[in-house]
């Protein structure tokens, strides 16, 4: 009878196969979602300092534009 109630070896054995597959599949998914979130810090990084040189430079282009401006002006009203 108690025979009957253990269970068979071979399914516990199918049982631990199953788990080690799961774990082993949660493991590459972990480490796929890491990476993943790392490309994306270091892409979001690099994107961030790209706005920032390039709102820099705008801001010096700003900066010299009304000086350009005003030269042109200045030469304008001069030859009317």
């Amino acid at each position: 009878m108690s025979e009957s109630i253990a269970v068979p070896r071979s399914n516990a054995s199918k049982a631990d196969k199953a788990e080690a597959t799961t774990r082993a599949a949660q493991q590459i998914m972990s480490a796929e979602v890491n990476a993943r979130e790392t490309k994306t810090q270091k892409l979001r990084e690099a994107r961030m300092a790209k706005e920032a040189a390039e709102a820099k430079i705008a801001a010096a282009d700003t900066k010299r534009k009304p000086k350009t401006r005003a030269k042109s002006a200045a030469s304008a009203s001069a030859a009317a």
